[in-house]
Protein backbone atom coordinates (compact mmCIF):
# COMPACT_ATOMS: atom_id res chain seq x y z
CA UNK A 1 0.00 0.00 0.00
CA UNK A 2 1.48 3.52 -0.42
CA UNK A 3 1.13 6.24 1.71
CA UNK A 4 -0.88 8.92 0.47
CA UNK A 5 -1.23 12.68 1.74
CA UNK A 6 -4.43 11.39 2.88
CA UNK A 7 -3.11 8.47 5.03
CA UNK A 8 -0.37 11.23 6.53
CA UNK A 9 -3.39 13.79 6.91
CA UNK A 10 -4.89 10.87 9.10
CA UNK A 11 -1.42 9.95 11.30
CA UNK A 12 -1.04 13.86 12.10
CA UNK A 13 -4.63 14.55 13.03
CA UNK A 14 -4.47 10.92 15.37
CA UNK A 15 -1.03 12.03 16.90
CA UNK A 16 -2.35 15.68 17.69
CA UNK A 17 -5.29 13.85 18.85
CA UNK A 18 -2.96 11.54 21.28
CA UNK A 19 -1.37 14.85 22.04
CA UNK A 20 -4.26 16.32 23.57
CA UNK A 21 -5.65 13.70 25.31
CA UNK A 22 -2.35 13.10 27.08
CA UNK A 23 -2.16 16.70 27.90
CA UNK A 24 -5.36 16.85 29.47
CA UNK A 25 -6.48 17.47 32.90
CA UNK A 26 -8.11 14.58 33.40
CA UNK A 27 -4.77 12.27 32.18
CA UNK A 28 -2.51 14.56 34.34
CA UNK A 29 -4.66 14.03 37.67
CA UNK A 30 -4.29 10.39 36.78
CA UNK A 31 -1.11 10.63 36.12
CA UNK A 32 -0.24 12.71 39.71
CA UNK A 33 -2.77 9.89 41.13
CA UNK A 34 -0.75 6.85 40.00
CA UNK A 35 2.80 8.32 41.07
CA UNK A 36 0.74 8.51 44.55
CA UNK A 37 -0.12 5.14 44.66
CA UNK A 38 3.47 3.28 42.96
CA UNK A 39 5.85 5.90 44.56
CA UNK A 40 4.80 4.39 47.94
CA UNK A 41 6.76 1.93 48.78
CA UNK A 42 4.20 0.44 51.94
CA UNK A 43 1.30 0.87 49.53
CA UNK A 44 3.27 -0.60 46.69
CA UNK A 45 3.99 -3.56 48.98
CA UNK A 46 0.72 -4.21 49.84
CA UNK A 47 -0.87 -3.88 46.52
CA UNK A 48 1.73 -6.37 45.84
CA UNK A 49 0.79 -8.85 48.76
CA UNK A 50 -2.69 -8.45 47.82
CA UNK A 51 -1.85 -9.76 44.51
CA UNK A 52 -0.62 -12.95 45.64
CA UNK A 53 -3.46 -13.44 47.97
CA UNK A 54 -5.29 -12.99 44.81
CA UNK A 55 -3.51 -16.06 43.68
CA UNK A 56 -4.04 -18.26 46.39
CA UNK A 57 -8.01 -17.15 46.80
CA UNK A 58 -7.91 -18.46 43.20
CA UNK A 59 -6.22 -21.96 44.01
CA UNK A 60 -9.35 -21.97 46.86
CA UNK A 61 -11.81 -21.49 45.05
CA UNK A 62 -11.05 -24.19 42.03
CA UNK A 63 -11.75 -26.54 45.45
CA UNK A 64 -14.38 -24.58 47.45
CA UNK A 65 -15.57 -25.44 50.80
CA UNK A 66 -12.88 -28.22 50.94
CA UNK A 67 -10.10 -26.69 50.38
CA UNK A 68 -8.19 -26.46 53.63
CA UNK A 69 -7.11 -23.36 53.96
CA UNK A 70 -10.70 -22.11 52.58
CA UNK A 71 -11.85 -20.21 55.88
CA UNK A 72 -8.33 -18.66 56.52
CA UNK A 73 -8.17 -17.57 52.60
CA UNK A 74 -11.48 -15.87 52.52
CA UNK A 75 -11.24 -14.13 55.72
CA UNK A 76 -7.37 -12.55 54.97
CA UNK A 77 -8.44 -11.95 51.40
CA UNK A 78 -11.50 -9.84 52.49
CA UNK A 79 -9.39 -7.94 54.83
CA UNK A 80 -6.18 -7.00 52.73
CA UNK A 81 -9.33 -5.76 50.04
CA UNK A 82 -10.77 -3.56 53.02
CA UNK A 83 -7.55 -2.20 53.96
CA UNK A 84 -6.64 -1.19 50.23
CA UNK A 85 -10.09 0.00 49.82
CA UNK A 86 -10.00 1.87 52.43
CA UNK A 87 -6.51 3.81 51.37
CA UNK A 88 -7.36 7.46 50.18
CA UNK A 89 -4.67 7.37 47.46
CA UNK A 90 -6.09 3.98 46.42
CA UNK A 91 -9.49 5.58 46.35
CA UNK A 92 -7.99 8.60 44.37
CA UNK A 93 -6.40 6.30 41.73
CA UNK A 94 -9.42 4.31 41.02
CA UNK A 95 -11.76 8.05 41.02
CA UNK A 96 -8.62 8.75 38.52
CA UNK A 97 -9.76 6.00 36.44
CA UNK A 98 -12.82 6.24 36.27
CA UNK A 99 -12.53 9.71 35.24
CA UNK A 100 -9.98 8.72 32.15
CA UNK A 101 -12.77 6.02 30.85
CA UNK A 102 -15.52 8.51 31.19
Amino acid sequence: MMMTDEWMSIIEQSETLSDMLLSSEIIQEYRRANHAVYSNKSLAKAIYDFTNMKERYEEVQRFGRYHPDYKTVMKDIRIQKRELDMNEHIAALRLAENDVQS
